[in-house]
C-alpha cells in the first residue's frame, strides 16, 4: 500500500479545518477548491466530515485517513449498501467524499488513494464488495481522471444535472497498472521522501 490508513479522528478533523482555511487564504478572491467541491466557506470542511460521520449523524457514513510519515495527507468518506442485481444482492461500496491535502493536490496522492482503496477493499471494509462506486461533480476533472485512471468507468448522470456516477464492478478482471498510475504511485512516493528530507 502507498499509505497508512487509520480511522478518522479529531486531530484529523482539526488538521482538515486547517487545510480549508490554507485553501481559502491562498485562494483570494477565486473560490478555493475545497469550498467548491467539498464544504461551505461557513463551515470548515473538518466540522462537515465530522458531522457526516459522527454518532449523531444518520448517515452511518465512516472515513478514513490516508498517511504518509504520519502525516494526514488525504481522506475517504463511505457508505455501503446491499443491492439487488439480476435477482442477487451485491455489496456495494459508495466513496461519498474523497479529498487530498490541497498542498498535495497534483502530485499523484488522489490516484494512488483510490488505487490503495480499489487493491485492499476486503482488508479495509471486512466484507466482499461487489462494486465501488462514486458520484463526481461535472468541473471535478482531476477527481474523474482519477477515478478512471483505477478502472472506474463512468455510467450515468443519475444524481442530477452536476454530477456523474462512476462505477468499478469488482467481480470483473481488475485492471492493471496502467502507465498513468505507475507514475502517479511514483509521484506519490517521490513526495513521501521529499516531505520526510524537509523534517530532518
Amino acid at each position: 500500500m502507498n499509505f497508512t490508513w487509520e480511522k478518522t479522528n479529531e486531530k484529523d478533523f482539526v488538521t482538515f479545518n486547517k487545510w480549508h482555511m490554507e485553501a481559502i487564504f491562498k485562494a483570494g478572491k477565486e473560490q478555493d477548491p475545497i469550498t467548491k467541491y467539498l464544504a461551505p466557506k461557513t463551515v470548515l470542511l473538518g466540522n462537515v466530515i465530522r458531522m457526516l460521520t459522527g454518532e449523531k449523524s444518520d448517515l452511518k457514513w465512516e472515513s478514513l485517513t490516508a498517511k504518509l510519515n504520519g502525516d494526514a495527507v488525504g481522506f475517504v468518506v463511505f457508505s455501503s449498501e446491499t443491492k439487488l442485481e439480476n435477482n442477487f444482492p451485491i455489496l456495494q461500496l459508495n466513496i461519498e467524499v474523497i479529498a487530498v491535502n490541497p498542498s498535495c493536490v497534483g502530485k499523484g496522492v488522489g490516484t494512488a488513494m483510490i488505487f490503495d482503496i480499489v487493491k485492499n477493499k476486503e482488508r479495509f471494509f471486512g466484507s466482499k464488495i461487489d462494486k465501488l462506486s462514486a458520484k463526481i461533480e461535472r468541473e471535478n476533472s482531476p477527481s474523474q481522471n482519477a477515478f478512471l485512471k483505477n478502472g472506474f468507468l463512468k455510467t450515468s448522470n443519475e444524481f442530477s444535472y452536476l454530477f456523474d456516477k462512476y462505477v468499478l464492478d469488482c467481480k470483473k478482471e481488475l485492471p492493471s497498472k496502467s502507465f498513468e498510475l505507475s507514475e502517479a504511485i511514483k509521484e506519490t512516493l517521490q513526495y513521501c521522501l521529499k516531505h520526510k528530507n524537509k523534517e530532518k
